[in-house]
Order: C-alpha cells, then structure tokens, then sequence
C-alpha cells in the first residue's frame, strides 16, 4: 500500500514483476488509464492511470464529500484482482 507519490510506471512494474507482489497504489488525477486493449490501441485514455503498463489492473474511484460540504476523489489501482472495492475504499495511504 502507498500513495501517489509512489506510483510511478517503474515501481509498479518493479513490484509485480519483479518482487512478484501485490499492491494499492493511492494515483494522482492526472495519470493516464486505457479502460481495455482497444482502447490503448486507439489512443483513447481516460484520466486516472500510468501508460506503459503492460499486465491487467483493476481502478476504484472514490468520490466524498469534506466536512466543509467539499467534494474530494480518490483514485486507487492494484493487480489484485480479486480484490473488491472494499479493500480499495478502505485503504489509506
């Protein structure tokens, strides 16, 4: 688990193929995500997730509401993917 400081391409891939681990990934905004194959084909991201990842992800997005009646979004990734969004809600970075 770790926030979007942490997020990069590299360490992404690092961790899974590499270290061959499981991870929650806190993301910035601004990161680029192809929703499918076809999609990243036909250059149509949607705002959310890294390029360059070439193994299955799931996404959560996560929108609040701050005390001053604000609203915040979250966005999460992992390669669990059994993973529901219970543990993708839940986690804190």
């Amino acid at each position: 688990l770790a926030d979007s400081w942490f997020s990069s391409s590299e360490n992404i891939k690092y961790i899974h193929a590499t270290l061959e681990k499981q991870f929650i990934f806190a993301l910035k905004s601004n990161r680029l995500i192809a929703l499918n194959k076809e999609d990243k084909a036909k250059g149509r991201p949607v705002q959310g997730w890294v390029k360059g990842r070439e193994f299955p992800v799931i996404f959560h997005r996560q929108v609040f509401t701050n005390k001053d009646d604000s609203t915040g979004t979250l966005y999460r990734i992992s390669n669990d993917l059994s993973a529901t969004a219970a543990p993708l809600k839940s986690a804190t970075a």
